[in-house]
Order: C-alpha cells, then sequence, then structure tokens
C-alpha cells in the first residue's frame, strides 16, 4: 500500500531544512558545509534527508529558488500597481530590491555578510544567474514596455535592456555590500552615495531617461541595515 504524504507536513519539513542550509551557507559557507552537518543539526537521518534532497546541490538550488521567490513576490504588487508611473515603479523596485527584509535586521546582516564569504562563491553566482532570468523579464521589462508607452523611457529593445539593468544592479549590490561590511571610516556614506549615483545616472542613460529621475533616497538606511553596529 502507498505511503500518503501530508503535504503541509511535507513543505514544512522541506523549509526547515532549508532554514538550516541557509544558516550553515552562512556561518560555515556553502563549500564548507555538507550533508552530514544538516544530518546532525536537523537531527534526522540521511534518508530521511534525502527524501527530500538528494544531493548538496539539490538543495543549494533549492535556496535559490526561495530565495528568488521571496524577491519576485515583494517586488510584483510594485509592478501590477495601475496608479504608477513606470518612473514610480523603476524607483520603488530599485529601493524595494536593496531593502528587501526577509526577517530581522541581525539575521540580514548576518545573511548579507556571510554571503560574501569565499567559501559561497558557487552560490552567489548561481543566485545571480537565477535573479537575472527572474528579475529581467518578470520585473524590469514590464517596467520598461511601460515607461516606453509613456515616452519616460527610449529604448527599442525592452527585453534585453531589462536583462544589461539587472546585471549592472546585481553588481552595484555586490560592491555596495562589499564596501559597507568592511572596516571603512565615517566617509563610508558618502562613497556609497557616489557609487549610487553613478550606477543610476547611467542606467538612466542606457533608458533614456531624465536626468536625476531615478535618484535613490535611502543611502543611510541601507548603510545603518549592513552596519548597525556604526554610528552613521
Amino acid at each position: 500500500m502507498a505511503r500518503t504524504v501530508n503535504a503541509a507536513a511535507h513543505q514544512s519539513k522541506r523549509e526547515a531544512i532549508l532554514d538550516h542550509a541557509a544558516m550553515l551557507v552562512r556561518t560555515v559557507g556553502y563549500e564548507e558545509m555538507s550533508i552530514q552537518d544538516l544530518i546532525d543539526g536537523l537531527g534526522i537521518s540521511r534518508g530521511a534527508l534525502y527524501h527530500y534532497f538528494d544531493s548538496k546541490q539539490a538543495v543549494m538550488e533549492a535556496l535559490v529558488d526561495r530565495m528568488g521567490n521571496v524577491a519576485v513576490e515583494t517586488l510584483l504588487p510594485i509592478i501590477r500597481d495601475p496608479d504608477l508611473t513606470a518612473l514610480e515603479k523603476f524607483r520603488r523596485y530599485v529601493n524595494g530590491s536593496i531593502m528587501i527584509k526577509a526577517g530581522s535586521q541581525e539575521l540580514i546582516t548576518d545573511l548579507i555578510r556571510g554571503w560574501q564569504r569565499e567559501e559561497n562563491l558557487r552560490i552567489r553566482h548561481k543566485l545571480a544567474a537565477a535573479t537575472l532570468d527572474r528579475t529581467a523579464p518578470m520585473i524590469l521589462e514590464p517596467i520598461i514596455r511601460q515607461g516606453v508607452a509613456e515616452k519616460t523611457f527610449d529604448t527599442a529593445y525592452p527585453a534585453q535592456t531589462a536583462r544589461i539593468i539587472a546585471g549592472i544592479w546585481l553588481g552595484l549590490a555586490d560592491s555596495l555590500i562589499m564596501l559597507i561590511a568592511q572596516d571603512a571610516d565615517e566617509s563610508v556614506i558618502e562613497q556609497v552615495t557616489t557609487l549610487i549615483s553613478a550606477t543610476t545616472t547611467g542606467i538612466e542613460r542606457i533608458l533614456g531617461a531624465p536626468e536625476g529621475s531615478l535618484h535613490i533616497d535611502r543611502v543611510e538606511e541601507f548603510v545603518a541595515l549592513i552596519r548597525p553596529d556604526k554610528d552613521t
């Protein structure tokens, strides 16, 4: 007789495994994390773990999918808001993509700092690729097409432009995190502001948007999120 699977219980256990895996990624790094670490930390058998994930690679892919889903679900209401112009949507996308909070400030800080570990290079690259595949067509392309229709943006290649901008923004996010996480002096806000301004100016030109229209105004909050122990 086939065993009946309780879907809710199955999903709950799967999420618990991913939560523990995310903690290990933050603390020891993906490359150093082992299947045995998961088994020991969760108090389950190898067979029980393999009922959900058949390899460490499968765990990584599920983590990437989950983080991507959280980001998209958070940003989609912006795209679907009929009362926002393309410029307003783009600014909210940029601020939202920086400030997404999946938990407490302490948890996010640990995650961001752990994410920069060399041991997490592979999973960062995989997440970046997945982000491009989701964010460009689902979030940025609709905004760009709306902007073209409103004559705010000027590009004949909305899909390709969306992917280019998504890539630029991913690179900026990595640069910001590395800059803020280091032991910099109190000029960090000025450095971050300059980097963001340079990037948004470039994106405005790619989109043919009005100068200064994509300005970001939450720099201090972003710095405080990454370095809550610093007086900014």
